[in-house]
């Protein structure tokens, strides 16, 4: 019997895709769309696949992991999620169980915590069918990660209509380690549902979630099907509206954060609004245009300078199996494999060069002083190693320059790669010595004839973020860094934020097109070029309209109702991306344009919103966003603390916990009301509601979730050392059953490190009269003087019989009286 002195009762296992491929595929997350229900598509009319690079196979993928690469066909939301080649020391080999159709590469979640990418399709072509109902979609996909770590995947589909407004939502995923065997394979995940009348396109999200430092989460061959007839997307290249230039200038800074509070971990001070950088701030970002979303693509340094000279990395990341091979410029066994943007401009003619400040001699390999030999990339390439006269030509000290080669444009290279030295370059001497060499450096260049007679372009980027030292891996180590663009002859909107994701293959892609270059790989080929910074280079006499919101209000600490943007293009077919600058703190924007999330901070903002086709073409709209105080207590967001996002389990069993990560096994969510569980009567009762779901521990002896939420918006109040919190969730169990649930909420510093905990205990039987009851808990106590994030962890134990009937539900935490 499942309990000696109940009746019996059936075990709830989770649910599970009736068609999953391999036996290890144990379980299938699947919330299935809230309109019509889940048939099989007929073969006979199914449609091709809609998912540009569904595959992974158009790309240049890393052989070596811990690196960025291009994802064509997808956009980056979150994180770094990449294309790694199969046999990657770290993840997938090509033996790894999978896909029977695999290629030579796969998705990835990438090295800074959990990722996303989407696409959006646009189904209109299939209007009448789908508005007369019956047509389905199926989205299917080779789910997986590496061994018993947790890091996994989700695919979710959306029904979009013409508004942007969703009309519904289908999941395959995650495939857990337990999914898996706890072996490294890849599992196949597939359902079908009914497209709701309405529907003009489809959104599909790809989450990868992360439980360690670098996240394992894998796909391979994801597709999305419809059951009728239907025009298919073509994967094209990234439009460019990058205007040609007669010289290109590149400077390349080191090691620092874009402001303070990109890095979450590193407390690095950051470049962008920082007073040890008067002239960053208050010259360069006004001459020209700032990219906000810019990212770094490893550490250390060189593959950062390579992705932007050769487009490649080659898996020579800082954390690469086999040690740190990352800066090997003089060794012939890290030569260049692919023509680099040198060979490029020799083939078209053009002239270059790179310089390195208090390099003493041309083509000096040796490092001395402050002079790194490894600064500029170029002599990664064969042809400078191997031809000394060529190298010689091509690799000189920066006074050459400053007080030669720019006396002319006729002498001044069409490419020029400039360095400071190993202090002035932010790295050993901090960001005020280089924030002073960019003071007395760049005048030279834009009072130069190649600046004042011709187009020419300045690029100022930093090769990784951190504090003057390499940033790491893992949450919070985001690799953002600051990139300002400026142009001569009025080419850069002046004083302009661009706010769409770039990265150092954007920057490739932007010499590439600046300079009429071929690209060099698949990296720079398929990258996005920061189109948005140039002015009056659209060619195509697309318009796209961006209807005004009006102005907005909201209160800080209270979720905002989701303002979804629309706009208009005077070409058919065009898909826009949304982007903004000025968002109040605590709120964002995703590529379809919806603006959601909760406001920290009171105060007036004024944004800037804009929305870009495929062609480049753009249209912005600006409004003010006044937040008002609270005037009440900091409410701590933890994400789904009453198991409502997602579905429930009805019958036989619950569905994973949404927005938790499983760290032993998988509790779940389980309705209000399903047979033998608790009824909304017996859970959180007024002022508090129960909604329409609990969390449970599942079938297993003991489970386990954890999220960590940053609380470092309420940095000033906790420095005070007198913030109260109040820790309250509703916890129960089945009859006279023992089984349990607990709450630790640990206190952490910037480092991980534990302050402290406040805990709910267990609910005893007797504490619930031997009934079928959750009762409400709550501890108190003052926040920890440091704490920047809190990690909620509820721990499920079985007592007796087959399932786990510890029962949490609104589970919250304040800060303040």
């Amino acid at each position: 019997m499942r309990r000696s002195a109940l009746p019996p009762r059936t075990a709830r296992p989770l649910p599970r895709l009736a068609a999953a491929a391999t036996l290890t595929a144990l379980v299938a997350a699947v919330a299935p769309v809230a309109l019509g229900s889940a048939q099989t598509a007929s073969a006979a009319t199914q449609s091709a696949n809609l998912l540009l690079n569904g595959n992974a196979e158009t790309s240049q993928c890393s052989p070596g992991g811990w690196e960025e690469t291009t994802v064509p066909g997808w956009n980056i939301t979150s994180g770094d999620p990449v294309i790694n080649c199969y046999g990657v020391p770290t993840g997938a080999s090509t033996s790894t169980p999978g896909s029977p159709t695999k290629g030579t590469a796969y998705f990835q979640g990438g090295s800074r915590g959990s990722s996303e990418m989407t696409q959006v399709t646009d189904v209109s072509s299939a209007a009448t069918a789908i508005d007369a109902g019956g047509v389905h979609a199926t989205v299917s996909g080779w789910l997986g990660g590496v061994g018993s770590y947790n890091d996994a995947a989700a695919v979710t589909i959306t029904y979009r209509n013409a508004s942007g407004t969703s009309l519904g939502t289908s999941t395959i995923g995650p495939a857990l380690a337990t999914d898996r065997g706890n072996t490294t394979e890849f599992v196949q995940r597939s359902t079908t549902g009914a497209v709701p009348a309405g529907t003009r396109s489809i959104l599909t999200t790809v989450d990868f979630t992360m439980t360690g430092t670098q996240n394992d989460g894998m796909a391979d061959d994801l597709s999305l099907t419809l059951d009728t007839p239907i025009t298919a997307p073509t994967l094209t290249v990234p439009a460019s509206s990058v205007p040609g230039y007669d010289h290109v200038f590149f400077v390349m800074m080191e090691n620092n954060n874009y402001s303070a509070s990109s890095n979450t971990k590193d407390g690095g001070a950051g470049v962008i609004g920082n007073s040890s950088a008067p002239y960053i701030n208050n010259t360069l970002v006004p001459m020209g245009s700032l990219l906000t979303n810019y990212h770094a693509n490893t550490h250390n340094s060189d593959p950062n300078y390579e992705a932007i000279a050769f487009g490649n990395s080659y898996g020579r990341s800082a954390n690469a199996v086999g040690g740190n091979n990352s800066n090997c410029i003089t060794s012939t066994s890290c030569t260049a494999t692919n023509n680099g943007l040198g060979d490029n401009l020799d083939a078209a003619g053009k002239s270059w060069k790179e310089y390195i400040q208090t390099q003493t001699s041309n083509c000096q390999t040796t490092s001395s002083g402050q002079y790194e030999n490894d600064d500029a990339p170029f002599y990664y390439a064969a042809k400078m190693k191997n031809d000394n006269a060529y190298c010689q030509a091509h690799w000189q000290p920066l006074p050459r320059l400053l007080n030669t080669d720019l006396a002319s444009a006729a002498t001044t290279p069409a490419f020029v790669w400039a360095d400071a030295d190993s202090c002035n370059d932010m790295e050993d001497c901090g960001i005020a010595a280089g924030d002073t060499w960019l003071s007395q450096t760049l005048p030279t260049i834009f009072n130069s004839p190649a600046w004042t007679q011709q187009k020419s372009l300045l690029i100022v980027s930093w090769d990784e973020d951190g504090a003057n030292s390499p940033g790491g891996f893992g949450p919070g180590q985001t690799n953002q860094v600051a990139t300002i663009v400026v142009g001569s002859q009025g080419t850069v909107k002046a004083g302009y934020q661009d706010a769409n994701r770039y990265d150092h293959y954007s920057t490739a892609r932007v010499i590439d097109s600046a300079l009429g270059l071929p690209a060099m790989t698949n990296n720079d080929k398929w990258a996005t070029p920061y189109n948005e910074v140039f002015t009056g280079t659209q060619s195509t006499g697309n318009t796209v309209t961006v209807t005004d919101p009006g102005n907005q209000t909201a209160t800080a600490g209270t979720a905002v109702s989701s303002l979804q943007l629309a706009g208009s293009d005077s070409a058919s077919g065009q898909t826009l991306t949304w982007s903004a600058t000025g968002l109040p703190a605590g709120l964002s924007i995703s590529s379809s344009g919806l603006i959601s999330g909760t406001p920290t901070t009171a105060g007036t903002s004024t944004v800037n919103v804009t929305a870009t086709d495929g062609t480049g073409a753009s249209g912005s709209a600006s409004f003010t966003w006044t937040v008002a105080s609270s005037g009440t207590a900091y409410q701590v967001p933890i994400a789904n603390p009453g198991a409502e996002t997602g579905s429930c389990g009805t019958g036989g069993g619950g569905y994973p916990a949404q927005g938790w990560t499983a760290t032993s096994n998988l509790p779940q969510q389980v309705c209000y009301g399903a047979p033998t569980y608790p009824t909304t009567a017996q859970g959180p009762q007024a002022p508090a509601t129960p909604g329409n779901a609990f969390f449970d521990g599942g079938p297993y002896a003991s489970s386990q979730m954890t999220q960590t939420v940053d609380v470092s918006s309420e940095s000033t109040q906790i420095a005070t050392g007198t913030l109260p919190y109040n820790l309250s969730g509703w916890l129960g169990g089945y009859s006279t059953q023992g089984d349990k649930v607990g709450v630790v909420a640990t206190f952490l510093d910037a480092s991980g490190t534990s302050l402290g905990t406040a805990t709910l205990a267990p609910v005893t039987p007797a504490m619930r009269g031997n009934a079928t009851e959750l009762l409400n808990e709550q501890a108190t106590g003052t926040v920890p003087v440091g704490t920047v994030s809190v990690k909620f962890t509820a721990s499920f134990t079985r007592s007796a019989g087959t399932d786990d009937d510890g029962y949490l539900d609104d589970l919250g935490m304040s800060f303040g009286s």
